[in-house]
């Protein structure tokens, strides 16, 4: 539910950086990479049960009957749940046998691969890409210009992945070590960010002025004629 409200709306985009930490401490607890799978494929159906509701909406709008309607939207959860099914399972699979100081790295690598495989080859609703849950900070997504937005996604699971080993027994040092290292590119990333937007041109005064105007229109009222003169007065409050 967490990494769900990071997207908008309500768009808690700080949520996105801890709550995957809690998937990362559970699944490398498990005794089988089975269950560390289960507990992925719950997180990750869960999560889409709630940023996917307008499936369910949408279909009540259109006529659907209710069973038929709330079917269509767990049975979407449920297969859209199968990428953090694949993280769970890797990470229960791998929390034995990889050294303290590469967990966090290699379980976002993981992820960054499952997401991009998923993004390019499947059909997807693009809210599993984790670079989403930063819409509302600017200065963070500037990294996608670049490296894309599988980088970003990179960097909030490896934090996540970090903050989950502070949980755990044994090599408390190694682990702050990497909560810090991890913390750190968060904050040069957030920097490098804010100098690109800084170092932008401000409009010229000279010649045309052109914006974008995209009023925030419920998709259920915008066709029904009783509902224009509120659109109309949205448009006009922004001009």
């Amino acid at each position: 539910m967490a990494t769900a409200i990071s997207l908008p709306k309500p768009g808690v985009c700080q949520l996105a950086w801890f709550a995957p930490a809690v998937l990362f401490y559970y699944s490398a607890h498990a005794k089988k990479p089975r269950e560390a799978a289960i507990l992925g494929w719950l997180f990750g159906a869960g999560f889409f049960l709630i940023q996917s509701f307008w499936i369910y909406t949408t279909c009540r709008f259109a006529g659907v009957p209710f069973p038929a309607a709330a079917a269509a939207l767990a049975a979407l959860a449920a297969v859209m749940g199968f990428s953090w099914a694949l993280l769970g399972a890797a990470v229960g699979r791998t929390s034995g046998r990889l050294p303290e100081w590469a967990k966090p790295w290699a379980w976002a690598a993981c992820w960054t691969a499952i997401e991009a495989f998923g993004a390019h080859f499947t059909p997807r609703l693009g809210g599993d890409l984790m670079a989403y849950t930063q819409w509302r900070w600017l200065a963070m997504i500037q990294i996608g210009a670049f490296l894309g937005p599988h980088a970003l996604g990179w960097l909030i699971m490896a934090f996540s992945g970090a903050l989950s080993r502070i949980f755990s027994l044994g090599q408390e040092n190694q682990k702050r070590r990497n909560l810090i290292l991890a913390g750190g590119l968060v904050v040069c990333n957030a920097l490098y960010g804010a100098a690109v937007l800084a170092g932008r041109k401000t409009p010229s005064q000279d010649g045309a002025r052109v914006e974008i105007l995209q009023p925030n229109i419920d998709q259920y009222k915008k066709w029904d004629e009783d509902y224009e003169k509120a659109i109309r007065s949205s448009f006009d409050a922004l001009l």
